[in-house]
């Protein structure tokens, strides 16, 4: 799957990123990062602001395939963290695995807004 070049550099530097956009597709994965809306800033000024997204992972399933294009992207620049993200990987799956058990339902609805945040990411 191709990911446009700016999305690339942000998940490289650890920028945030809704994963569900690296699962799109290319030219729909493009479009979202190249819409913007006019807001105002803290001292008043008009300035563009890129559109959010409000595309969502339901699945656990989904969640990995996301994750997986952004580990692919990310571990280019940082392949001596390859162990810390299968890590974290895993803890979000035993997690989703036991949280489908309970009352509370599958924790998917909030997995397209996971900043990697593991062991790897001391600085964040």
């Amino acid at each position: 799957m191709l990911i446009p070049d700016n999305l690339q550099i942000k998940i490289k530097q650890n920028e945030y990123v809704n994963l569900a956009t690296l699962i799109k597709g290319a030219v729909d994965c493009k479009e979202t990062q190249n819409e913007t809306l006019l807001g105002v800033d803290e001292r008043g000024n008009i300035v563009a602001k890129p559109k959010s997204s409000t595309d969502k992972i339901v699945s656990i399933e989904q969640w990995t395939d996301a994750f997986f294009i952004f580990s692919s992207i990310y571990l280019s620049a940082h392949p001596d963290q390859t162990q810390d993200m299968l890590q974290y990987m895993f803890v979000i799956r035993e997690a989703d695995r036991k949280q489908e058990g309970t009352n509370g339902g599958p924790m998917t609805s909030s997995l397209g807004y996971v900043r990697v945040v593991c062991s790897c990411h001391g600085q964040r």
